[in-house]
């Protein structure tokens, strides 16, 4: 009943009602006062003479209300109550948009990472059994159809990323939607924000973003970003990125801050480090 005539949408019982004042003063002041203001209204029209018993009780209460009201404003009234509401926390998803997530990693010779090119872009399904994880890495692999292999086997970055945002199968992100305020942006020397239309759940302008920046402010982009949350609660930050830096703060001096003030940083490499050498 409070909840609804205060238009509260409560997840929880409201607890401890309690009527009080903002004001300083004590109960007994207050109450003086109320007693002065109506010993006042009733005296003023005790003495008048033209009206008769009825109609001086009917206007002393009046002006004795009018006058309590006014006293009782005056005052500051609150009416305060605990219940509990439940707040989403936001997450920040951040994607690498400079041209070195253009670059196709060469990944001939590396059934791992080949594999793992097939697993982040939904070519292959997901082990769901210790069987089918125990399964030999080359094995696994020989299931991929002609087209997808050659395509894994030196795919761009960019392409990853897109592949691990848009996974029908785990459908991470769409979980994120449910559970979180999410914010999507990409950076490189600039960083862009992007919502989602009405029947989205990730910004098809930010999955399709093209990897065009020509210096990467990792560290800079980073605490820009978060910064535009202020004074939310942030359950993290996901970034989508081959971790190349070559402008602006130290990456890993902005996330160490950033651990400190309770703002976790989940970084998705994207890429081979150490790409294989090919023997010809």
């Amino acid at each position: 009943m409070i909840g609804w005539l205060f238009g509260i949408q409560s997840d929880g019982p409201i607890r401890y009602p309690e009527l009080g004042f903002r004001s300083d003063a004590p109960a007994w002041v207050i109450l003086l006062c109320l007693l002065a203001a109506i010993g006042f209204a009733g005296y003023a029209y005790w003495r008048e003479d033209v009206l008769n018993n009825r109609q001086k009780i009917f206007l002393g209460v009046m002006r004795a209300l009018a006058y309590a009201i006014i006293i009782i404003l005056l005052f500051e009234p609150k009416f305060s109550f605990e219940t509990e509401v439940k707040v989403k926390k936001s997450l920040i998803v951040m994607l690498d948009a400079t041209k070195s997530m253009s670059i196709a990693d060469p990944r001939v010779g590396s059934p791992d990472a080949i594999l793992e090119a097939a697993l982040a872009t939904d070519k292959l399904p997901y082990p769901s059994t210790e069987m089918d994880g125990g399964k030999d890495v080359r094995e696994r692999i020989s299931h991929l159809k002609p087209g997808d292999a050659k395509t894994c086997e030196s795919i761009p970055r960019s392409e990853l990323a897109r592949g691990i945002l848009k996974h029908g199968n785990l459908k991470i992100f769409d979980r994120f939607a449910k559970e979180y305020n999410v914010g999507y942006f990409t950076f490189g020397d600039k960083l862009e924000a992007f919502e989602p239309a009405e029947d989205e759940t990730l910004p098809g302008a930010f999955v399709k973003a093209e990897p065009v920046a020509e210096s990467t402010h990792l560290g800079g982009m980073l605490d820009k970003a978060v910064n535009r949350f202020s004074g939310r609660i942030i359950a993290g930050v996901v970034l989508l990125t081959d971790g190349a830096s070559n402008q602006g703060e130290d990456p890993l001096e902005t996330a160490r801050k950033l651990g400190n003030a309770e703002v976790p940083v989940f970084p998705v490499g994207i890429g081979m480090p150490t790409p294989p050498d090919i023997n010809i």
